[in-house]
């Protein structure tokens, strides 16, 4: 009974394992999207205004240097957490920084200057 569990255990890992390799751990660098395609591709529809380029990136649920906040919304939904801007006892500024939880409890951070995208930082990159 044991090494029947057991090599069921292993087929389970080994299969978990391959699943993972043919999707390339794609889904592990993307937050737990909170918006599903169609809602993603009605607000593009709704706004002609934007470029090509962030049209594609909402659609596709990613996050690029330049969108708004309205954008980063309908691409990933609400953040996990917001942090305000401040100023350090050194006189550095800091803007406003937005973070996603996704699987492996590992964050994205959305960096805003002026309420627009200045950086994604992604420690899986």
């Amino acid at each position: 009974m044991i090494n029947y569990v057991f090599l069921k255990t292993k087929e389970i890992s080994f299969i978990l394992f391959v699943v993972l390799a043919i999707t390339g751990c794609s889904f592990l660098g993307r937050p737990m999207v909170k918006s599903n395609q169609n809602s993603r591709r009605e607000y593009v529809n709704r706004h002609r205004e934007l470029t090509s380029e962030i049209r594609e990136a909402i659609i596709e649920a990613k996050i690029i240097k330049g969108m708004t906040k309205d954008e980063v919304i309908a691409s990933w939904g609400e953040p996990s957490k917001i942090n305000k801007p401040f100023t350090n006892q050194f006189g550095n500024y800091y803007g406003e920084t937005w973070e996603y939880n996704r699987l492996l409890a590992i964050p994205i951070f959305i960096d805003f200057e002026n309420d627009i995208v200045e950086s994604v930082n992604d420690s899986l990159k």
